[in-house]
């Protein structure tokens, strides 16, 4: 009867989990973990990412092109956190992570000791992976997602920038309206001065090398993202409380820590941290 009624708990609860990892769209997964030396070691990563695929999962590591879809507007993806551990064997297990950094799956252990890395990291992939066949995987979430507005790459900055340069100039060489001409007054600085916008007051910055400062909206669910005073991603609040950020050269998390806010990212299998003083 123990057993049963054990078996009906585990059962219930793996059923749950596999459930909730239907209303996500995209696994990704590290192009480097602790363990390895570097990116993508014995081509292991590619090896995750292979196996994933195999078993319904829409799966990409962290150094390829993301999809534009992915944890726009709300947390649509899984990050799979790979643990290894063993002196004498190779010993490994993976989990499925959300942004909120709930574990909503672990995989089995699976074990090898042939003394050839390679073989061993392989094998014990291939074995601790195939749990996930038993979630049965299907994408059952809802694909409707808030498109934010495109950020210009680089070189489209660069270009816009030497764009209003050069309108800058011809503007200086048009000869002076009689409107222009006319005699300045205190009313009419009064005027000029009332209709120059005002300088965006930030909330954090970050005071080192990076530019890097956001400004909030009224309801703090949202914010955008500047570098040197330009517009370079935005983030959105998740059910979490975390912040879903989105920039040109990262996808990452924020989170305020007392008069901070941390935004973290992963770059080439490294965490990076930001830390921006409130203003």
């Amino acid at each position: 009867m123990k057993k049963l009624i054990a078996v009906l708990f585990f059962s219930c609860f793996f059923y749950a989990g596999a459930q909730s990892i239907n209303d996500y769209k995209y696994v990704v997964v590290d192009n480097q973990y602790e363990f390895q030396n570097e990116a993508n070691e014995y081509r292991l990563n590619e090896l995750m990412v292979f196996e994933l695929k195999k078993y319904g999962f829409n799966a990409y590591r962290n150094s390829e092109i993301l999809p534009a879809d992915l944890n726009r507007g709300l947390c649509n993806s899984l990050k799979l956190n790979v643990y290894k551990s063993g002196w004498l064997s190779t010993e490994l297990y993976a989990e499925l992570v959300n942004c909120g950094g709930e574990v909503l799956f672990t995989t089995p252990s699976a074990r090898s000791n042939t003394k050839d890395y390679r073989k061993d990291y392989f094998s014990t992939v291939r074995e601790s992976f195939k749990s996930f066949e038993d979630l049965n995987y299907q994408y059952t979430g809802d694909d409707q997602y808030i498109a934010p507005t495109r950020l210009l790459t680089i070189q489209e900055e660069q270009q816009l920038k030497k764009a209003k340069e050069v309108k800058s100039k011809e503007n200086k060489t048009v000869d002076v309206t009689a409107e222009e001409k006319a005699e300045t007054t205190p009313d009419n600085l009064k005027e000029v001065s009332s209709a120059l916008p005002e300088a965006i007051k930030m909330d954090y910055e970050d005071v080192s090398i990076t530019g890097l400062s956001i400004k909030f909206d009224n309801s703090k669910d949202t914010f955008q993202l500047f570098k040197n005073g330009e517009v370079v991603g935005s983030g959105r609040k998740s059910a979490a409380g975390v912040y879903l950020i989105t920039a040109e050269s990262f996808t990452g998390l924020g989170f305020q820590d007392g008069n901070n806010f941390v935004i973290e990212f992963d770059q080439n299998g490294t965490t990076q941290r930001i830390v921006l003083a409130k203003i």
